[in-house]
C-alpha cells in the first residue's frame, strides 16, 4: 500500500476515569496493522488508573501520542485538543470504553479512502456490546443511516444530519478529512460540555465538507451502558443534559462569525427542537424531581419552544405532567414558573378544543335521534299503511340515509335503512 503522507490517519482517544475499559480500548489500536497511523490519547484529568495504562501504551507502541491534562476539562475539549495535534491525512475519534472492530480495520478504512480521495466525511457502520435488545434497537436506529447513502454540498450534508435526522451527529464511527475538522477547531469555544459535544462538533465538520459517504463496514464496537448517554438518567445528569439546547445558541454565534448563518438558520431551528424534545423525553424518564429539572430546562431552553413541546409530547397526559411539576405552582414568579404558567395555558385551549368537539358530536346526536324518531313516525302513519307513501316515502329515506351518513350513522342503521328502500322500490 502507498501513501503520500507519514500518517495517513489519526485516532482521537478522549479518556476519563475508565480504568476498567482504556485496556481493551488503547489493545485494539495497538493491534492494528497500518503502521502509518497515529493514535492520540487524551487523559483527560483522570483520578484513577486510566493516565498509567496510556503511559504503559506509549512506551510500547510509538504510534501512541498521550497528553495527560492536570484536570477534567470535559469531553469537549479534550477532542479538540487531540485535533490539533493530530498529523494524519483523516482523523476519526474513538471513546475510551469502546474498541475498534477488528486489528485490519485502519488499514482496509484508509485503502477504501485512497480510491476516493474526494470523500470528505465517510460514515462506517457499528457493533454493540451489552444493554439490552432494546437498547441496542434504539441505538442501530439512531446511529444507522437512513435515506441516501450519499450527499455532496456542505448545506445538503448539515440537513441531511441535523434536519432531516438521516445521519446521526455522533462522530464516533465516522471518518473526516484532517484539514476540514481543523478549519473547524477555531470555532468550537473553550467551554466544559461533556453533553452534545458531538452535535456541536459535527455539525461544524459538516459546513467545512462537501462530499459524504457511507460504507457498510462494521469498524466501530461500541459499548452501552459504560458512557454518559447510554446510562440511565439521574437528576446528576440530567444537570448535564439540561445545557444541551445552548449548542443552537453556540452554533449560531459561530455562523454569524463565518458569515454564513442565514443559509443555515432553518437547520438550527431544526437542531433547537430536536435538543428541546429529548430533553423533555429524558426528563419523563426520571422518576421524580420533575420540577427541579423542568427548572434546570428553562435556564437553557427557548420557553415558548419549551413550552409548545411540552403541550405536544405530555397532550392526552397532562394529568401526569401537573403531578409531576405541581412544585412549580408554588413559583409562578420564576423562570420555570412562568413557562409552566404558558404550558397550563396551552393545556386549557387544547381542552377547550376537546370540548367543543364533544358539543358538535352532542349536538349531531339529536339530530341523529331525530331522524330516528321521524322514521318511527312515518313506519306507523296511515299513509305508509295504505301504500300512499309510495311515491314520496323513498325519497324521504333516502334523504334521512345521506344525512346519517354524513353524521357517522353505524353500519346496522345503514343496512336498516337500505332494507326500507329497497322494501318501498
Amino acid at each position: 500500500m502507498c501513501h503520500l503522507h507519514g500518517v495517513s490517519i489519526t485516532v482521537v482517544v478522549s479518556a476519563y476515569n475508565v480504568e476498567t475499559y482504556i485496556r481493551d480500548c488503547l489493545e485494539s489500536l495497538h493491534k492494528q496493522t497500518l503502521q502509518e497511523s497515529q493514535f492520540v490519547v487524551v487523559d483527560d484529568g483522570s483520578t484513577d488508573g486510566t493516565g498509567a495504562i496510556c503511559e504503559h501504551y506509549a512506551s510500547i507502541d510509538s504510534r501512541f501520542k498521550i497528553l495527560r491534562k492536570k484536570r477534567n476539562e470535559g469531553t469537549l475539549l479534550a477532542r479538540k485538543s487531540g485535533c490539533e495535534l493530530a498529523s494524519g491525512t483523516w482523523l476519526t475519534f474513538l471513546d475510551g470504553d469502546d474498541v475498534l472492530a477488528n486489528p485490519e480495520i485502519l488499514s482496509d478504512i484508509v485503502s477504501w479512502l485512497e480510491r476516493y480521495p474526494h470523500v470528505d466525511i465517510l460514515q462506517l457502520g457499528f457493533i454493540y456490546e451489552g444493554g439490552t435488545e432494546k437498547k441496542r434497537r434504539e441505538m442501530d436506529d439512531w446511529l444507522g443511516v437512513k435515506g441516501h447513502k450519499e450527499e455532496d454540498g456542505s448545506i445538503a450534508i448539515t440537513r441531511k444530519c441535523f434536519e432531516r435526522n438521516e445521519v446521526s451527529w455522533c462522530v464516533c464511527g465516522k471518518v473526516f478529512k484532517a484539514d476540514k475538522v481543523k478549519q473547524a477547531l477555531p470555532l468550537i469555544p473553550d467551554i466544559y460540555m461533556i453533553c452534545a459535544e458531538d452535535c456541536l462538533m459535527c455539525f461544524l465538520f459538516c459546513i467545512f465538507s462537501s462530499s459524504f459517504r457511507t460504507w457498510d463496514r462494521n469498524a466501530y464496537v461500541y459499548r452501552l451502558g459504560t458512557g454518559i448517554s447510554t446510562r440511565a438518567v439521574s437528576i446528576e445528569k440530567f444537570a448535564e443534559y439540561a445545557r444541551e439546547p445552548l449548542v443552537a445558541e453556540l452554533l449560531s454565534k459561530a455562523l454569524e462569525d463565518l458569515g454564513v448563518l442565514p443559509q443555515y438558520r432553518e437547520i438550527l431551528v431544526c437542531l433547537k427542537k430536536q435538543l428541546t424534545r429529548t430533553q423533555i423525553y429524558r426528563m419523563s424518564c426520571l422518576d421524580g424531581e420533575w420540577s427541579k429539572a423542568f427548572a434546570m430546562l428553562c435556564a437553557n431552553a427557548d420557553c415558548n419552544m419549551l413550552s409548545h413541546a411540552c403541550a405536544s409530547i405530555f397532550k392526552g397526559r397532562q394529568k401526569l405532567f401537573l403531578e409531576k411539576t405541581q412544585a412549580l405552582f408554588e413559583k409562578p414568579d420564576s423562570r420555570a414558573g412562568k413557562v409552566f404558567q404558558s404550558i397550563l395555558h396551552l393545556f386549557m385551549e387544547e381542552g377547550d378544543r376537546g370540548a367543543g368537539a364533544q358539543k358538535k358530536l352532542a349536538i349531531q346526536t339529536r339530530e341523529l335521534q331525530a331522524a330516528q324518531a321521524e322514521l318511527e313516525s312515518i313506519k306507523h302513519s296511515v299513509s305508509f299503511r295504505t301504500g300512499r307513501a309510495v311515491t314520496w316515502l323513498p325519497r324521504k329515506v333516502r334523504d334521512c340515509m345521506k344525512f346519517l351518513k354524513e353524521h357517522g350513522m353505524s353500519d346496522t342503521l345503514h343496512r336498516c335503512f337500505a332494507k326500507v328502500s329497497h322494501f318501498l322500490r
